[in-house]
């Protein structure tokens, strides 16, 4: 065992090793920190209150991720991707989606240690806080050992934040933290659906979900021909277009080619929209224009309750149509 003092970086490389390293799409993954603004534990802890931090946000990250072969705590959270924040820089202000733990001391209760948990993203900063340590107890026996503290962090994380908030945490991971990056369309033009990097061995349970889709046009495309009434509009072009879709309940291949393929998750695309808040509207008379667009992110969605359990008339003309 390597001495957390000197050797910090020996620890991340190891604890990324068992993680199974960066999730594929590290950038669409949930970002976990952790950090304490208590000066006295600074003092108490001193060299070791870094590295200490570090392995508190690895057994967060394994824990919400769920250790491979071992069913993980919360099931609904261990969908999204975890990923260790880099704990030399300061919080990203981007916008991505950041799972943050905060040990600080109120300032309306002297020697009261508390625990804060906060989600951010672009659209959302929502904070949970709990007690650690009571002053009564700080004043008469101090700080947990060293060789115990990061058990009792974690402890205290997983039953009285985690536990306790993990339905609102995951309603906000649905709104704003994508699943994955990427995903290609099906070879055959017969089939009006997307395959999605997401392996059908751990999203199976995702099959008929809804989805929101957030595209691009390609660089090299002439989207003039798609502008006009009731198609995508070029007004909007370096913006995004936003497809609600369908899981087909069947299973697609995927690849990049950059590695072997593997059986997916396959969605079709019900309504379309240029930008979030705008109202959808049916997608089947713009379906062309639609196999051009390119898939940046791919999140849950909880709207329009009856988009896959029934069709419009319009698409059961078309489907009459292509199978005539």
């Amino acid at each position: 065992m390597y001495p957390i003092t000197i050797n910090r970086r020996i620890f991340l490389s190891l604890a990324l090793t068992m993680l199974g390293g960066l999730p594929a799409f590290a950038d669409m993954a949930i970002e976990v920190s952790a950090g304490s603004r208590v000066p006295s534990m600074r003092v108490e802890y001193n060299n070791e209150l870094n590295g200490l931090m570090d392995k508190l946000r690895y057994r967060l990250v394994q824990n919400l991720q769920g250790p491979p072969g071992v069913p993980p705590d919360w099931p609904e959270l261990a969908l999204w991707k975890f990923t260790l924040g880099d704990p030399g820089k300061a919080p990203r202000n981007d916008g991505a989606p950041q799972l943050q733990f905060l040990i600080f001391e109120p300032s309306y209760m002297k020697n009261q240690i508390k625990l804060r948990m906060t989600y951010r993203s672009a659209e959302i900063k929502r904070d949970w806080d709990t007690v650690w340590i009571e002053s009564g107890r700080l004043m008469a026996y101090g700080y947990p050992r060293s060789a115990v503290v990061v058990d009792e962090l974690f402890d205290v994380i997983h039953d009285q934040l985690l536990s306790k908030y993990q339905e609102e945490l995951r309603q906000f991971f649905v709104k704003s933290a994508p699943l994955t990056a990427g995903g290609i369309w099906d070879n055959d033009p017969e089939n009006f659906r997307l395959v999605l990097p997401l392996a059908w061995d751990r999203y199976s349970s995702l099959s008929q979900s809804r989805f929101r889709l957030a595209c691009s046009w390609p660089e090299k495309t002439d989207k003039s021909s798609a502008a006009g009434k009731g198609q995508l509009s070029t007004a909007n072009s370096s913006g995004e277009v936003e497809l609600l879709s369908c899981g087909t309940g069947h299973r697609g291949s995927f690849s990049t080619g950059k590695q072997p393929p593997y059986q997916a998750l396959s969605v079709e695309p019900r309504k379309w929209r240029r930008s979030k808040g705008e109202k959808l509207q049916p997608i089947d008379v713009i379906r062309d224009q639609v196999r051009k667009l390119l898939l940046l992110r791919t999140y849950l969605t909880e709207e329009e309750p009856s988009l896959c359990s029934s069709r419009d008339s319009s698409h059961m003309e078309v489907v009459q149509e292509v199978s005539q």
